[in-house]
């Protein structure tokens, strides 16, 4: 399972106010479709396919019939959404989530940073904080007496 992180204020953008509810639920439509279609893939990339993403798609994403007034209305929120300025942009082929890795973070990325970190240094110690213990050692070092208890 793929979680979707919505921010709390996306509702106050304008861009997405201006086309009423059809126009949200089209919105938080293209979100869930963007992140189940990332996660089955697993990449990180915020596209969505106009072949995944379009009036039909919404109406049945939502449980209500494609009559003709319901694939208008969410036909008019898509070009809303994706004119300039707006939270989706369009391109050849496609739709990009503006701002996708900002508000959708990329769930492994913690684990490899971890992995990558215990790979290059002992335990959780930094790069920057392991050369300045390795100093501080061995300045202590230098200083020990022949027992190895450090010089007063």
């Amino acid at each position: 399972m793929s979680w979707l992180r919505l921010e709390a204020t996306a509702f106050h953008d304008r861009a997405i106010r201006r086309t009423g509810s059809a126009g949200r639920r089209a919105f938080i439509a293209a979100l869930m479709l963007t992140k189940e279609r990332d996660w089955r893939r697993d990449e990180r990339s915020g596209w969505l396919p106009e072949t995944e993403f379009d009036a039909e798609e919404v109406a049945l994403h939502w449980g209500e019939e494609d009559t003709p007034e319901t694939v208008a209305a969410y036909t008019k929120a898509i070009a809303e959404l994706s004119a300039p300025g707006g939270p989706l942009e369009r391109v050849d082929g496609g739709f990009w989530v503006v701002g996708w890795s900002r508000y959708q973070p990329d769930p492994t990325a913690l684990a490899r940073k971890r992995k990558e970190r215990s790979s290059t240094t002992r335990g959780d110690v930094t790069d920057g904080h392991a050369a300045k213990r390795d100093k501080a050692t061995a300045s202590l070092i230098d200083k020990a007496d022949t027992n190895g208890n450090p010089s007063r």
